[in-house]
């Protein structure tokens, strides 16, 4: 449903999903599942403000099960809100939740949600104007990204790393990672974002000293 333009049957479709599955919230993999999708299309809505509480209760749902893995992704599902040019943007509440989801997804091997949130603390990075600490999270995130073959994420990955990259002035290894982001997000079919990658790899080319 999210790819359908029609967003707004899909918070809808969600919402309904979502208080079905809690009369019902055995299978921990379907609760997970509806309330990260619900989350996405509210965010991809913009409608933040609804998104993040929604998370939070992820968050208390988890620790009330017991759940490490339903944890870990209520709290990289807020990391990605307080890392992004979002209104609730908090570099340093990022960096606490990353910290806490980092130690979770290593200790269970979860490469997947581990990607994800070292690409949250790239993100970080450069809102703290820390580029170092960025591009250490990403090429780790990007690593792990290729390794498990997740196009989506490692394009998210490479876009923030280019913008790292940028800031270091390291304008080759920026354009390097932006080309390769775009041609990914054109493949997993994500437009604004291959605008995006493609609007900073303009910005780079056009750079006298590249």
């Amino acid at each position: 449903a999210l790819r359908l333009p029609a967003l707004e049957e899909a918070v809808t479709h969600y919402r309904r999903t979502l208080a079905l599955v809690r009369r019902d919230d055995e299978d921990a993999r379907l609760l997970t599942d509806v309330y990260l999708r619900y989350g996405r299309a509210l965010e991809l809505r913009g409608d933040y403000r609804e998104a993040l509480p929604l998370y939070q209760e992820f968050e208390r749902v988890a620790r009330e099960r017991g759940d490490q893995a339903m944890e870990g992704a209520a709290l990289s599902a807020q990391t990605t809100i307080y890392s992004n040019p979002t209104e609730f943007v908090d570099p340093d509440k990022a960096a606490e939740l990353i910290a806490r989801s980092i130690e979770l997804a290593r200790s269970r091997g979860d490469k997947p949600l581990l990607a994800k949130l070292l690409w949250s603390r790239c993100q970080v990075g450069l809102w703290r104007g820390d580029e170092d600490v960025g591009v250490t999270a990403g090429l780790e995130s990007a690593a792990i990204a290729r390794e498990i073959g997740d196009d989506e994420q490692l394009a998210f990955t490479l876009n923030s790393l280019g913008q790292a990259y940028r800031e270091l002035n390291k304008l080759d290894d920026a354009e390097r990672v932006l080309t390769e982001s775009i041609a990914l997000f054109r493949k997993v079919g994500n437009r604004p974002l291959e605008a995006d990658s493609l609007s900073n790899a303009l910005v780079i080319s056009a750079n006298p000293q590249n």
